[in-house]
């Protein structure tokens, strides 16, 4: 058990306890988990009213178990996903942070090398959706070598890996929801679907008919 205060920068703390294991040399399962939950010490928390503990994703957090090598954490901008995984990744700055597009997936490719927790905000951002399927094939290769990913996303093509968990942050805090349940796969698919309808209400064609 890890106990301590990570901060983030100097208007960014939590007060946390964290369970966590060594991984064996077999691949990593339900129970075999780098970090399998994260817990916020509500009683030392000064005030619970300032930022970032009034960010919606915060707000009612109590405990947040990891039960699959692959979790996701989604919602809108603002709701504190970004910030809570910050606050896991031991400061500010991300590594992917430095990095974008074709370099960021090289980055992965390269100096990601299994057996390690990797915190991921947003890899999408710079990535084309083949560029995208990639990082999903090379996060399952490195699940298969004893990793495990907890990823900020709104990339309906990452949240497509099997078995994830995925975490939403909305208003009333962060509740686990199945994939195609999301906003992001439900619009995409509905517009991929129904594009030529979309436009036109997008436009406001079908108003002014």
């Amino acid at each position: 058990m890890c106990v301590g205060c990570i901060t983030c920068s100097p208007t960014r703390a939590f007060l946390w306890q964290a369970e966590c294991t060594t991984v064996p040399s077999t691949a990593v399962n339900q129970s075999e988990l780098y970090l399998r939950e994260i817990v916020l010490r509500r009683d030392d928390v000064p005030d619970v009213g300032r930022y970032p503990f009034a960010l919606p994703a915060v707000a009612n957090l109590t405990r947040l178990p990891f039960e699959q090598p692959v979790t996701f954490l989604i919602g809108e901008n603002g709701a504190g996903k970004s910030t809570l995984l910050e606050a896991m990744a031991y400061g500010p700055r991300a590594l992917h942070e430095q990095s974008h597009g074709e370099s960021f997936l090289a980055l992965v490719q390269n100096r990601f090398r299994g057996s390690g927790l990797y915190l991921l905000d947003e890899p999408e951002a710079a990535l084309s959706p083949t560029r995208q399927m990639s990082l999903v094939a090379r996060i399952h290769a490195l699940v298969e070598r004893r990793s495990q990913f907890i990823i900020a996303t709104h990339s309906p093509i990452l949240l497509a890996y099997p078995r994830a968990t995925i975490y939403h942050c909305g208003p009333s805090g962060l509740q686990a929801v199945a994939y195609e349940d999301t906003e992001h796969f439900r619009v995409t698919r509905d517009f991929l679907t129904r594009y030529p309808t979309m436009l036109r209400t997008l436009r406001g064609d079908d108003v002014m008919a």
